[in-house]
């Protein structure tokens, strides 16, 4: 696939990790272990152009948080906050979409809020019996609980639970405007979502997801996936969402991805 927002992309990513990226790149400091956290992956790889190297680079970076005040972490926290809203703007507005993989619902209720979707399919298993399980049943159900309560009783919201690849069957194909890919992250799961569920959304319509990139020892399958899946003049945009780890004082951006049907 080729990334369709490349400028965009750098430049976000320079703004949120203080680093002149561009630099790097051009004058190969991006090979500098010193600056980031793991490049094994780099020996990896082909790198032929640029962009792979920033793809590579990203996926590896860890950045020192910084000691905030609370005015500059607020200022951080609304800047994340935009970044969230330019992607959700990108879903037409009075659309029929569905999220597969929902967990409590929060990313849902953005959705709702942003998009105001005329009909909304939320898809989740909540049950351990997966490749990549959330976390233990107990901690599931009581996350299922938390979703039916949020959104049992709204009329353009449907839930189904159960294995997404069950579930696209109640669903027509050339229905949805979008659909948000979130489910399990392992390679073949992915892959068996994007084979159940592309099929569902209309020409001009969006594929969307979560953790296309992420850094190293996060999820490893989704990018994979999807290069398998589409071919590889299909143009993706990326959207950086910034993914703190509180306990390490670090850093890291995570993109979702965003594809429009031909």
């Amino acid at each position: 696939m080729k990334i369709v927002n490349e400028e965009y992309l750098i430049k976000d990513a320079e703004v949120a990790l203080g680093i002149d990226l561009t630099s790097l790149l051009n004058n190969r400091r991006w090979e500098d272990k010193s600056l980031f956290g793991s490049f094994d992956a780099v020996t990896e790889l082909r790198l032929q152009r640029p962009l792979d190297k920033l793809l590579v680079l990203l996926n590896g970076m860890i950045v020192p948080q910084k000691n905030y005040t609370e005015e500059q972490r607020y200022a951080e926290d609304l800047l994340q906050e935009k970044r969230r809203l330019n992607f959700l703007k990108e879903f037409p507005k009075n659309s029929i979409g569905a999220e597969v993989g929902v967990a409590e619902g929060n990313h849902s209720l953005q959705i709702l809020d942003v998009v105001n979707p005329k009909c909304m399919y939320l898809i989740d298993y909540w049950n351990t019996d997966v490749r990549d399980p959330y976390t233990d049943q107990e901690t599931l159900d009581i996350l299922y609980g938390m979703a039916v309560d949020r959104f049992s009783n709204l009329d353009n919201v449907h839930m189904f639970k159960g294995p997404s690849v069950e579930s696209c069957r109640n669903i027509s194909d050339d229905t949805l405007d979008w659909v948000y890919i979130d489910a399990s992250h392992d390679y073949e799961s992915v892959l068996e979502d994007l084979y159940n569920w592309a099929p569902k959304v209309k020409k001009g319509g969006i594929i969307t997801g979560h953790d296309y990139i992420f850094p190293i020892g996060g999820w490893p399958g989704v990018k994979p996936a999807l290069d398998e899946y589409f071919e590889d003049d299909v143009g993706i945009e990326l959207f950086p969402c910034l993914y703190q780890k509180d306990d390490k004082h670090q850093k890291f951006i995570m993109y979702e991805y965003l594809i429009r049907k031909s």
